[in-house]
């Protein structure tokens, strides 16, 4: 239970940080080589500078489509499956909205998070999020 709560408080600061835009603290929920499956492929990135770049892009693309940073998500519907003892798997499902606050869709992402020291880390992120498929 006590690795459910740290889980769930990492995906929670992550969603926080791409609310408020701070790309630069988005790479220390991930480890140092990070892999992304979106809609329209998969990338491998390594290091803080291309993981922060990553989610700047995504920034522009949903801005571009007049979609806000803002998510709704909630954290006690996180779903997550123990794989073992420094590897789970963690289903959420988010919600996003325009700059007016209106809801424009939901959508479900999965992770497989690894502990590294205290910390769990996110090594791979998946989504079906439509708004991202032409995310380059």
């Amino acid at each position: 239970m006590l690795n459910n709560r740290a889980l769930r408080a990492t995906l929670t600061s992550y969603y926080e940080a791409i609310g408020s835009h701070e790309f630069d603290a988005i790479p220390k929920y991930f480890t140092p080589s990070m892999t992304i499956v979106t809609l329209s492929g998969s990338q491998t990135l390594t290091g803080s500078q291309e993981i922060s770049d990553l989610y700047r892009k995504l920034w522009t693309t949903w801005s571009s489509q007049g979609i806000s940073t803002e998510m709704g998500y909630s954290p006690d519907q996180f779903v997550v499956l123990p794989v073992q003892a420094n590897c789970n798997l963690v289903k959420t499902q988010l919600t996003n909205y325009d700059f007016d606050g209106n809801q424009l869709q939901s959508w479900n992402c999965t992770y497989v998070m690894v502990k590294e020291g205290d910390n769990w880390l996110i090594n791979l992120a998946t989504s079906d999020n439509q708004a991202s498929s032409q995310w380059q």
